[in-house]
């Protein structure tokens, strides 16, 4: 059985809940787990504590309103990708080209449209100071946004 302390030692070494989760970890935790924890060294249990924190992110902010046209667009892209393959038909390469933009565009690793570094440089511009995505949380990333969103909004 495991004692009081030993959980305190991990909470020391992994982050327990996306208000704690560094922008820059979150977006590495997907393709790299260690990233789950504060030294960024793996650990046993690293994928599963990662998809956790993800869970709690959807849970927070959902998918977002252009994940589905994401999907869709990479439904096409398969089949198309596919008919390429197949048929060797090269006409096709231009819808391909098409569903790239569209992806690269609607990627849900984006933000509002944006690379996350080209948030983070509106946002400092915004704010006043310089804004590293290994000192906010994704947590804060996201409010922030949703804060430069409403004072900024274009009516």
């Amino acid at each position: 059985m495991k004692s009081k302390k030993d959980t305190l030692k991990k909470s020391k070494k992994r982050y327990l809940e996306i208000d704690e989760l560094p922008l820059y970890n979150f977006n590495k935790m997907m393709s790299d787990p260690r990233f789950v924890n504060r030294d960024e060294v793996y650990r046993k249990g690293d994928e599963l504590h990662a998809i956790k924190l993800y869970n709690d992110y959807l849970d927070r902010y959902g998918l977002g309103d252009d994940y589905e046209k994401y999907m869709s667009y990479q439904e096409k892209y398969i089949k198309i990708s596919g008919i390429f393959v197949i048929n060797e038909d090269e006409a096709v390469l231009n819808d391909l080209h098409f569903i790239e933009a569209e992806l690269k565009r609607l990627n849900p690793n984006n933000f509002e449209g944006m690379s996350v570094e080209s948030c983070l440089t509106h946002l400092s511009k915004w704010i006043g100071y310089n804004l590293n995505s290994r000192d906010i949380t994704i947590v804060r990333f996201r409010e922030m946004l949703k804060e430069y969103g409403r004072t900024n909004k274009k009516e």
